[in-house]
């Protein structure tokens, strides 16, 4: 039996564009010109040639830099809810002047230019966007997105929107129960690489962390949010937990390893959740955070510092 379509656009406005596909390792790719068969609507449109837009440029960083803020709430603004379960902004994308944002809450990816609200894009309730990577070339926004609505386990989908008219120009199942998904990142060239578990990626994502643990702690926790395989380099989130009299914290930075061997490191901002993957970003070198109180939500780029072998001091959250 088929899928009901669980995602659904919302802007009025029409352009046409290229249609772009997402690569995903060890998933079958699909021809352009076929509807996938996964009982979902997918909508298409003809080509036409499009005016690229301006990427993010590298930038020097000597500290940690405050780029963007908004405060929760608000009809143009990102939701907060902490209830049974908190749900807040856990990804997000930049491009040149726009930036684009998971806002869960509300159901939808906010889209930013210049700082102020352009326009944003509908999600079903069930979709819970993971991963985003905008194509300025193509003005396609591709993200990876969990089906809450499947009971047995995580299952993942690629979806490529048009971000003119909110459209859906293609959507591809990447996982199952069968086929578990354990990483996915997309490249600074738009190509989602996927890790499945026990596959040949995923042991050799395993092997460096392991190198991580090795210089650190074993006891750290760690999560890896970018990995470039043709130059090597991998972004790991790292965290350890201190037990005190009056609570629990949580040491957090960010380690970067190149060639088999840490080379830099950062600390984040203040944030009161832990970090997802989504919620940082390596885009045209630098290295970018998504922060997230009950107040507002920020984008920072990170200083990054060569790791001399010392320890490293990170940023101490306290565990609610």
């Amino acid at each position: 039996m088929k899928k009901r379509n669980i995602m659904r656009p919302i802007l009025t406005t029409c352009f046409v564009m290229t249609i772009a596909m997402v690569t995903a390792c060890g998933v079958e790719e699909k021809s352009t010109d076929k509807t996938k068969e996964t009982g979902k609507k997918v909508e298409k449109t003809a080509e036409m040639t499009i005016e690229p837009e301006e990427t993010v440029a590298p930038i020097k960083i000597e500290k940690n830099t405050l780029l963007y803020s908004w405060k929760i709430g608000g009809e143009n603004a990102p939701g907060y809810e902490d209830k049974d379960e908190k749900r807040l902004p856990d990804c997000f994308y930049l491009s040149g002047k726009r930036v684009f944002l998971d806002d869960s809450v509300n159901q939808r990816i906010l889209i930013y230019k210049d700082g102020k609200f352009e326009k944003s894009i509908a999600l079903e309730w069930n979709c819970d966007i993971k991963r985003m990577y905008y194509s300025a070339t193509e003005h396609i926004l591709k993200t990876v997105y969990e089906d809450l609505s499947c009971s047995k386990g995580p299952v993942y989908y690629a979806a490529d929107f048009n971000v003119e008219d909110g459209t859906i120009i293609s959507e591809k199942k990447i996982s199952n129960t069968k086929n578990v998904l354990e990483d996915f990142y997309y490249q600074e060239d738009g190509i989602l690489h996927t890790f499945y578990l026990n596959g040949s990626e995923d042991k050799k994502e395993q092997k460096n962390i392991k190198k991580v643990k090795k210089v650190f702690s074993k006891d750290i926790y760690c999560d890896v949010f970018y990995f470039d395989k043709r130059q090597d380099k991998i972004d790991i989130f790292c965290s350890k937990t201190h037990s005190l009299q009056n609570g629990m914290i949580q040491e957090e930075w960010i380690t970067k390893v190149e060639n088999g061997k840490v080379s830099m490191y950062a600390v984040p901002e203040p944030h009161e959740n832990v970090l997802e993957a989504g919620a940082m970003a390596r885009i045209n070198g630098n290295l970018y955070q998504l922060a997230v109180t009950k107040e507002k939500v920020s984008i920072y780029a990170l200083k990054e510092k060569e790791w001399m072998g010392d320890s490293v001091k990170g940023y101490m959250r306290q565990i609610q």
